[in-house]
């Protein structure tokens, strides 16, 4: 799932609606997916689970809505309902997600938000829970294609106060990029009755030449919570555009696990994955319109 401090929605031509003033402009998405899988852990990368051999099944729906309120200024809702089950067992997560985000840019170089999310679990074995947050964000243009931001504040479940956060570092140049980040957050797992509580710090580079991109990647991720465990992740891609919209990606994944399996006594797992994919990519248009 989606990192809950980072609210990011990417809108393809969204056929806006003028309203009382041409700056003042509507979209809506309602877009739906079905995923089945093999391995369960295809369902939770964000935390680095890897729960083995074990058939899963997620069926999620995500209405978005953006508001451009002025030039300067966006609201953003949405909302995520989700359903995991693991095929074959009695196993099954529901969830359900509900957010709200003001954007503002000050300037040029600078952009704050505002936003909030309520939340609802109901583990298949286990009473339903919520949680709420509030948080307060900021990014930061510090230098040529340098960029700093921080997305952090409280959430509330069964009257404990704890701080989520989402903070990076990224720079961007003509033919690579690099990024560090650094994020706590709270998500719904399966087989697990309470929320999981996931600890990252990971950093990437990539780079382009040409009709040729790669991206290495190395996460840490520590687990509290509804399940206890932790993780190192690495990766590497590469992808080579054949033509206009077809490329052909090569992808090696490696993990280690210490705990946090829904298994009895797992000891520890490693996994090591390499996919060869065809893969469409149509050229990006310029009508195309990202809200962060």
């Amino acid at each position: 799932m989606s990192w809950p401090p980072e609210m990011r929605a990417s809108i393809a031509n969204p056929g806006w609606t003028e309203r009382a003033f041409p700056l003042i402009a509507l979209c809506a998405l309602v877009p739906a997916s079905y995923l089945q899988t093999t391995t369960a852990s295809e369902l939770y990368r964000s935390s680095g689970f890897d729960f083995g051999r074990l058939p899963a099944r997620r069926l999620q729906l995500t209405p978005t809505l953006a508001q451009g309120l002025s030039e300067t200024t966006t609201l953003l809702a949405d909302l995520t309902a989700t359903r995991d089950e693991i095929i074959g067992a009695a196993s099954t997560l529901d969830s359900a997600l509900a957010g709200i985000r003001l954007n503002h840019r000050v300037s040029r170089r600078t952009q704050i938000s505002v936003r909030g999310q309520a939340r609802w679990y109901e583990p298949g074995q286990g009473a339903g829970l919520t949680s709420q947050l509030l948080a307060v964000g900021c990014r930061q243009e510090i230098g040529r294609g340098l960029e700093l931001s921080l997305d952090a504040g409280p959430s509330l479940s069964r009257g404990n106060l704890a701080a989520e956060w989402l903070s990076s570092l990224h720079s961007r140049g003509r033919r690579g990029e690099w990024a560090i980040e650094w994020a706590q957050a709270e998500a719904p797992v399966i087989g697990a009755v309470t929320p999981v509580v996931t600890r990252r710090l990971g950093a990437s580079v990539s780079g382009s030449a040409r009709a040729l991109r790669g991206r290495l990647a190395l996460d840490l991720l520590r687990n509290r919570g509804g399940l206890e465990g932790q993780t190192v992740q690495a990766s590497a891609e590469a992808n080579l555009r054949l033509a206009e919209p077809l490329a052909v990606a090569l992808t090696t994944a490696w993990s280690h696990q210490r705990g946090g399996s829904i298994a009895a006594n797992p000891g520890d797992i490693r996994h090591l994955v390499t996919e060869l994919r065809v893969v469409l990519e149509p050229k990006r248009r310029k009508g195309d319109v990202d809200v962060r």
